[in-house]
């Protein structure tokens, strides 16, 4: 039993010692560079308010509306992260994210595509690195601005709007060489968009058009949050 404690102690203290000694795959001067694709799937809500006023005749007409509803949501995720060590287990950096929201078939009738752009900074933890594994914890957060585009009455039209989000994630990477690899992560996503205003210049065209009917203004604006879980992989570059 003393032989086996003595060859177990002498293995850890080597285990240890090696680890102390081997290059890390992020410490304070790296520079990593990801490249991936990924999958986001979150819960959305919305709340808008849909205003209508016009002369009809001679007399004032104005009508409001509004509506809170919940729904779902799926996105095709493009993100590009550049991080620099400013610790040997903190790193500093941008992400930038293209979102490409997925359409359902019952409305592509009306709508033609929803994309979205990220950028902000982002700080990482690096608990555990090797030569050859990193692990991460990442939190961002950012400008976000996002676009629909519509197939209206009488012409495309598209509206957006802007506001922040968060991004909380867990990122794995597996060194090949000494710089390049590949990685894994899992996050939590939220995105906050307020005051959002369609287009709805059409829409004022056509009542403008009718008989009697004049200074017609259509206000709808709403305010979209979304909640999820991105996944992803991709391509990780070191320096």
């Amino acid at each position: 039993m003393r032989k086996i404690t003595i060859l177990l102690s002498l293995f850890l203290t080597a285990l240890f010692s090696s680890d102390s000694v081997q290059a890390q795959a992020f410490q304070k001067g790296t520079i990593n560079v990801d490249l991936g694709v990924g999958l986001g799937v979150y819960g959305t809500s919305q709340s808008s308010t849909y205003e209508t006023t016009a002369t009809i005749g001679t007399v004032p007409f104005s009508e409001t509306s509004s509506r809170d509803t919940t729904d779902g949501a799926a996105s095709t995720v493009i993100p590009i992260s550049f991080e620099y060590g400013i610790a040997d287990k903190i790193g500093a950096g941008i992400d930038i994210i293209y979102n490409n929201y997925i359409i359902s078939d019952e409305d592509k009738v009306n709508l033609s595509s929803v994309k979205a752009f990220d950028f902000g900074p982002k700080i990482s933890y690096h608990p555990f690195n090797s030569d050859f594994y990193d692990l991460s914890l990442g939190l961002g957060v950012g400008f976000t601005s996002i676009k629909w585009n519509v197939v209206g009455l009488n012409n495309a039209e598209s509206y957006g709007g802007s506001g922040f989000y968060l991004n909380i994630d867990i990122k794995n990477k597996f060194w090949f060489s000494k710089h390049v690899g590949l990685y894994t992560n899992i996050g939590y996503k939220g995105n906050f968009y307020g005051n959002i205003n369609r287009d709805t210049s059409s829409q004022e065209a056509t009542f403008e058009a009718l008989p009697g009917v004049s200074n017609v203004t259509i206000k709808d604006e709403f305010k979209w949050t979304m909640h999820g879980m991105n996944l992803g992989i991709g391509l990780a570059v070191k320096f």
